[in-house]
């Protein structure tokens, strides 16, 4: 039977589960899905407004995939596409979806297809488990699902916080008065933890000056300068992921494990999402640390509100965004709703625009990520110019970072749904969506495998992998009879050791001043940085250019 056929010889089957958010859920699951997990945080339409002083809108859904049947180098999957804009996997009148991510450099991009999800309605405040089928009995895989979600219910408990306040085990929001939550983990740096900038501070000054003679030079109107920290450390990744947004809650906070690499995001940027046909991106560009208190809070967003300087940056990325947006919307359709909209987070707050168009026919969400690639807020204007600047004045590839990850297929509101996608009401899930995240503020994790512990799951690979055909395993993928987990990916004992990847940089305009850029920077990287253990930031070593 070929992939197409057994695509097509199998149904998924939906179940509703005691409510318990997804993001509370995820340590356990992690450790049981190790090197074959992925969730996020926000997916789809918003259902609540940014006004004023509060966060980000909420998306409408939180999704975890495990157990992939297919990994990819590109969203668009070549086998069973019955979907129009050929970005999902379809079992007969229902469509699948991915997760995955697409990196600032050629090349670097991965997408897995997986068998079994869980979906948060945060509308709703349900969680759904749906089970496609691809690898085995979709009844079998829900009735185990059900049995670890049964475990996990009895073994979690607490809160964990939200980009508005405290999230409690049953869901409901208590507010947390300024919206900066306290740190749940130690203070103070880890003995075994050791850091690396590939910038000295007088060498990034140094690169934004000449950014800036780009600009007098006439080549650039604005870009963006980042730096890289290495860390080399026994932090387990779904740890970091844990302190990370215990201290900076993000409305696109992301788990991706791989196996060989883990992305662990706490990404407050959109780059673009595609829904009901109707496209839009959030440009972020303006930052402020928050303050102490609420007086010095409405300082600083007065003085952020009144500086020519993120204002013209913001002004330009824009502009940038809505050239992009017109390569795959309908002539006409794009628009500037929203413009220099001061947004409040955990520990900055921003100013973002809000960019929307009608997706034009026939362009894929793959073509869609391909022409807006890079995003306009982490490179500059020119967009290609400013690229080659980039490379000119950093040290290193940015490989993931400055990326977008997310999901990419149907509609997971078809997916709670079922019986109206299977009776062949499935126009809501033959339409190409998508909701994609810029990866900044995030840490980008490789493993290293100590002596009697290596994976066998085969997840890090990047060519195409399909594990729906025949038995249900690829080459390499080892899975635990009856139960359908990955068997030896786990290795998140204290005998192993992570290296880390960490970004951080902002936008340049001949108004910087290059030892606040540089400032700002290392701002930007300390949440993360403290997540894995690291205090002390500004005396790290750096290269020398």
């Amino acid at each position: 039977m070929s992939a197409v056929d057994a695509a097509q010889s199998v149904f998924p089957v939906s179940v509703l589960l005691t409510y318990r958010p997804l993001i509370e859920m995820l340590p356990f699951l992690a450790r049981q899905y190790a090197g074959d997990i992925a969730y996020l945080h926000s997916v789809g339409p918003s259902i609540a407004s940014a006004v004023g002083n509060r966060p980000a809108a909420r998306a409408r859904y939180s999704l975890i995939g495990v157990r992939a049947y297919r990994i990819s180098a590109d969203c668009e999957c070549s086998e069973g596409c019955a979907v129009p804009g050929g970005c999902a996997v379809s079992a007969g009148s229902f469509s699948a979806g991915a997760i995955g991510y697409h990196g600032y450099d050629d090349g670097v991009s991965r997408w897995a297809w997986f068998d079994m999800w869980l979906v948060e309605d945060h509308r709703d405040r349900t969680v759904h488990a749906v089970a496609m089928g691809r690898l085995s009995d979709a009844d079998a895989q829900i009735e185990e699902l059900k049995t670890m979600w049964a475990e996990a219910l009895s073994t979690t408990e607490g809160t964990v916080p939200s980009e508005e306040g405290t999230v409690s085990a049953e869901g409901s929001t208590v507010p947390s008065g300024d919206s900066r939550p306290s740190r749940r983990h130690p203070a103070g740096s880890d003995p075994a933890c050791e850091i690396r900038a590939d910038q000295s501070r007088e060498g990034y000054i140094e690169a934004v000056r000449r950014m800036q003679r780009h600009m007098r030079d006439g080549d650039i109107y604005v870009a963006n300068m980042s730096m890289r920290f290495t860390v080399h450390s026994d932090i387990t990744p779904i740890t970091v992921f844990r302190r990370l947004y215990a201290d900076n809650p993000s409305p696109y906070a992301a788990y991706l494990d791989f196996g060989d690499r883990v992305i662990v995001s706490s990404s407050p940027e959109r780059f673009f999402s595609i829904w009901d046909g109707r496209v839009v991106t959030e440009p972020i560009k303006g930052t402020r640390p928050r303050g102490a208190t609420a007086a010095e809070d409405a300082e600083l967003r007065a003085d952020l509100r009144g500086s020519n300087k993120e204002r013209s940056e913001l002004l330009m990325v824009t502009d940038l965004e809505r050239n992009d947006m017109n390569r795959i919307c309908a002539p006409g359709s794009v628009c500037v709703p929203e413009f220099e909209v001061i947004r409040a987070f955990p520990h900055v707050f921003h100013t973002v625009s809000v960019v929307e168009g009608r997706l034009r026919a026939g362009v894929t969400v793959s073509e869609a990520l391909r022409m807006m690639s890079p995003g306009g807020s982490i490179t500059g204007t020119p967009k290609r110019r400013a690229m080659e600047i980039i490379a000119e004045c950093e040290r290193s590839p940015r490989d993931v970072y400055t990326g977008s990850l997310g999901y990419v297929g149907a509609d997971p509101g078809v997916w709670l749904h079922m019986g109206d996608s299977l009776s062949g009401r499935s126009d809501r899930g033959s339409q190409p969506v998508c909701d994609l995240s810029i990866i900044i503020r995030a840490a980008i994790c490789r493993m290293e495998r100590s002596a009697g512990c290596v994976r066998t799951s085969g997840i890090g690979r990047t060519a195409v992998t399909d594990r729906s055909a025949g038995t249900g395993r690829s080459a390499g993928a080892d899975r635990s009879a009856g139960t359908g987990r990955s068997a030896g990916t786990g290795c998140l004992s204290g005998a192993n050791r992570f290296d880390y990847l960490v970004g951080a940089g902002g936008g340049v305009t001949l108004d910087s001043d290059p030892e606040a850029e540089y400032d700002e920077a290392v701002h930007k990287a300390r949440a993360v940085l403290e997540a894995l253990g690291v205090l002390e930031i500004l005396g790290v070593r750096g290269g020398e250019r």
